[in-house]
């Protein structure tokens, strides 16, 4: 395979996997997390980092 198609191959993964990152950290977001961290960690670890922004209880906001 010729390495500008080996280059292409990565950054449509690196590209996808970023995107896809976006919904445990939209999810987290939503309930009071920082979604810069949950967006790293659902790129990084999606099959891990979904399931834990969807069990996380809603941070209650200060008075």
């Amino acid at each position: 395979m010729d390495d500008a198609v080996r280059a292409i191959i990565g950054l449509s993964i690196l590209f996808v996997a970023g995107v896809v990152g976006l919904l445990p950290a939209g999810i987290a977001a939503g309930k009071g997390r920082g979604f810069l961290t949950w967006w790293l960690f659902g790129t990084l670890l999606l099959v891990v980092a979904l399931p834990l922004a969807l069990s996380l209880k809603p941070r209650e906001s200060g008075p």
